[in-house]
């Protein structure tokens, strides 16, 4: 038999067994709290990307608008639940023969969204906005561009639009300032707002 006995005493083994069962029971629970955490991420990633593409279009359209009208789309896309429509005119040359008529209409819809949580994946029902960019030929407004603005889930109320001053409110054509706006359970708070264009002295 040898002198040496080299190896490891049973104290050694048992650290050794605790030490790796604190590491890897930490790296564990964060990989858990990092996947819990990605779907809620990557929502709130797209909350803000609406409301920078929706910010984009909704300023652009209402300081181009001559008539707003509230609750119709004007001709624009027919969808069947419209917020607020707004027309002008573009004037593409010198010549008003060149000039083009305009609609953004702005309505409600509905999707299904995929999400998952722990528990798996699951489907909800997401309210959406969207934006119907036409052009009127002949008299009849033609849809030129459909874009989804925003999709907001587990909302509290439906969105709504409300104009100022008020009064006049959404009863006048040309409000100063047009909101929409839509809260989720969450608390999130979609809100688009546009001021008109003044008018140059």
């Amino acid at each position: 038999m040898s002198d040496s006995e080299e190896g490891f005493t049973l104290i050694e083994l048992l650290i050794v067994v605790v030490v790796l069962a604190i590491i890897i029971g930490t790296m564990a629970g964060a990989m858990i709290v990092g996947i819990r955490t990605t779907n809620a991420t990557i929502q709130r990633l797209s909350e803000s990307h609406d409301a920078q593409n929706s910010a984009a279009y909704f300023v652009s359209d209402m300081q181009s608008a001559v008539t707003t009208t509230v609750g119709s789309h004007n001709g624009c896309g027919s969808p069947p639940s419209p917020l607020v429509s707004f027309e002008w005119t573009d004037y593409l040359g010198v010549d008003s023969t060149d000039a083009k008529e305009r609609i953004a209409t702005y309505a409600t819809g509905s999707e299904d969204q995929v999400v998952e949580d722990e528990t798996g994946e699951l489907i909800q029902r997401a309210v959406t906005i969207v934006r119907h960019f036409c052009t009127k030929t002949g008299g009849s407004p033609s849809v030129e561009e459909t874009t989804r603005i925003a999709s907001l889930v587990s909302l509290t109320s439906l969105p709504e639009v409300a104009c100022h001053p008020d009064p006049p409110g959404c009863s006048s054509t040309t409000p100063e300032i047009v909101e929409i706006a839509a809260t989720e359970a969450s608390g999130f708070e979609f809100r688009l707002s546009a001021r008109r264009r003044s008018a140059i002295p």
